[in-house]
């Protein structure tokens, strides 16, 4: 059980891997405005 993770890409990894495809895919195409405004809060705080 020790050697799950050295084997086959578990499904939360995988799965992660494709929200973060996904993400980037819904910021190119600017379909959700509330993304965006996430995205700028963020940037917002960091620069402080």
């Amino acid at each position: 059980m020790a050697k799950t993770e050295a084997g086959p890409a578990s499904p939360a990894a995988v799965g992660g891997a494709h929200a973060i495809s996904e993400q980037r895919d819904i910021i190119r195409s600017g379909k959700t405005h509330w993304h965006h405004g996430i995205i700028l809060v963020q940037v917002r705080m960091s620069d402080r």
